[in-house]
Order: C-alpha cells, then sequence, then structure tokens
C-alpha cells in the first residue's frame, strides 16, 4: 500500500498489523505512546496542547489554538484555527474538558482528517486518538471493513464521551 498523506508508510504497517490481530497487545507493542502516531491526552491535559498534539502528527501547518482570558465560567475561551476556519470551543460547566476539545478537533477537520479513539487506550485515565487523512480512513475501511476498524478505532460523534 502506497504511503497517504501525512500517513508514513511505517505507520501504516502498523496500523494494519494492528487491525489483522485485533489484540489489546499488539496495539501496546506497536502503536500506543507513539507521539508521532497517535495523540496521548490525560483527563487533565490543557485544552490547547491537545490541538498541538494533533498539529505535531498531521503536520499541516495550518492548525493552531489560541486562548484568551475570558470573564465567563472557564476563564478563558479556546478557538481552534483550520485553514480559514475559526471554532470557538463551546465548554459546559466551570471548567474546560477534554471531550468538548477533541469533539470540536474534530469537527473543524472533518473536511480532510478524522480523528478517531484508540479502543485499546480505554479504561485509563490517559486515552490515544489516532487523526489520518480520510482518504487513508477509506482505505483502511475497504480493506479491513467497517466493524475491524471500529473495533479497534472507534470514530468521534458530537455526543462522544472519553473522560466521563
Amino acid at each position: 500500500m502506497p504511503a497517504m498523506k501525512n500517513t508514513s508508510r511505517e505507520h501504516l504497517e502498523l496500523i494494519e498489523n494492528y487491525l489483522e490481530s485485533g489484540y489489546e497487545e499488539v496495539f501496546v507493542d506497536l502503536i500506543s505512546g507513539r507521539t508521532d502516531m497517535v495523540m496521548v491526552v490525560d483527563w487533565r491535559e490543557y485544552d490547547e496542547e491537545i490541538v498541538q498534539y494533533c498539529e505535531d502528527i498531521l503536520n499541516t501547518k495550518l492548525l493552531t489554538a489560541e486562548t484568551v482570558d475570558s470573564d465567563n465560567a472557564q476563564g478563558f475561551e479556546l478557538t481552534i484555527i483550520y485553514k480559514d476556519q475559526r471554532v470557538l470551543v463551546p465548554y459546559q460547566g466551570d471548567g474546560a474538558d477534554r471531550d468538548t476539545t477533541i469533539i470540536h478537533l474534530n469537527q473543524i477537520l472533518k473536511a480532510d482528517y478524522e480523528i478517531r479513539l484508540c479502543n485499546a487506550s480505554l479504561g485509563s485515565d490517559t486515552l490515544q486518538f489516532l487523526p489520518l487523512a480520510n482518504s487513508t480512513w477509506e482505505k483502511l475501511e475497504r480493506r479491513w471493513g467497517r466493524p475491524a476498524l471500529e473495533n479497534c478505532f472507534t470514530p468521534i460523534e458530537m455526543d462522544s464521551c472519553f473522560f466521563g
């Protein structure tokens, strides 16, 4: 399989080896903690850092986060910027939360990329997310099928809850 946009041949081989086995142990051995491939997000993470982790992987040179002090419940506002789009992250309650940041990061990127939860990281207070070009996800789905792909990598929906 040829290398995809923003995904090296090595990374694709690791992802496909994991999909072929389906075993959590293979994820841990091949992919887990590889910050050049996956966004490793702790439940206490600064939300603007999540955007930077994603940019470090995708290397678009077009994705940034802007944080400004604000007189709201959070004490700040986080805006995610990609290409010519700007999305103010709509936090609810007293503080920021990783779920809302990841959901809106995924939304702003959706024309070009998709971020998915690495299911093997569930059960930890540090979760891992895999951002790939849409074309790469489509090729993986054609080869492995949607059920096998979603067994390993869950798509992010507007109501997704990762950190509770």
